[in-house]
């Protein structure tokens, strides 16, 4: 492992990315991408959510290069603090409400 990959990485763990939903709310289609259980909390591989967002960056990226536009959604009162800024940001528009 790279040291950039390793820096991204250890960021993740801080954020506390690896933290998943409870055991009795994970859908079956996560369960390749968790890592272990623990006290009911599914644990997130960070392997692999450092390479699917590695993916889903070139896809942006192509996305971004083509001039077409991206819709941010998000309703969640923690993520409309991050979401809406970028938005705007990038001159996209956004959803922040249902």
């Amino acid at each position: 492992m790279n040291n950039k990959k390793k820096n991204i990485i250890n960021e993740m763990i801080i954020s506390c990315v690896h933290l998943g939903h409870k055991k009795k709310l994970l859908s079956r289609d996560m369960e390749p991408y968790v890592l272990n259980t623990n006290s009911e909390i599914s644990i997130l591989d960070l392997e692999k959510t450092f390479f699917l967002l590695k993916n889903v960056i070139n896809i942006i990226n192509d996305i971004v290069k083509n001039n077409k536009i991206i819709l941010f959604i998000c309703n969640k009162n923690n993520f409309k603090k991050i979401i809406t800024p970028i938005a705007k940001f990038l001159n996209m528009p956004y959803v922040e409400k249902r």
